[in-house]
């Protein structure tokens, strides 16, 4: 086997790994991406059920003491995003304040003559030295 022959062997088995490689990893980043999808999927599914079942234990349709704490729970955290959400309008309503617009104190640059804020020890458009 003469010296072409035996480098064009090596390359192709290189080309080889390298196309294999690349296989398993598109398949495995496929497959995790349609793993997350159904994961998201399922959690989905669930709060579904969820609120459903929420629905069932709040008409009476359903009366079980394990699902009486959940369902107390829910009603409580409802009551504080109420009262949260109320007290966010009243700020968003209430608030006249103007807006302050806060600027710093620029020098020019020696080279290029760009402003650059004060303090900067390189100016930030063509790093001359400040």
């Amino acid at each position: 086997m003469g010296f072409l022959e035996k480098a064009r062997t090596t390359v192709g088995q290189g080309v080889s790994r390298v196309m294999s490689e690349a296989d398993r990893t598109f398949k495995l980043t496929r497959l995790s991406n349609e793993l997350g999808g159904k994961r998201h999927d399922l959690d989905k599914a669930f709060q579904e059920m969820g609120r459903v079942a929420y629905g069932l234990v709040a008409a009476g349709t359903i009366q079980d003491e394990s699902l009486a704490g959940a369902r107390q729970k829910i009603e409580d955290l409802q009551a504080q995003v109420k009262t949260l959400e109320e007290e966010l309008a009243e700020i968003r309503v209430g608030d006249k304040t103007p807006e302050v617009k806060v600027t710093s104190v620029e020098r020019p640059c020696p080279a290029c003559g760009k402003d650059v804020p004060e303090g900067m020890q390189f100016c930030g458009h063509c790093g001359h030295a400040m």
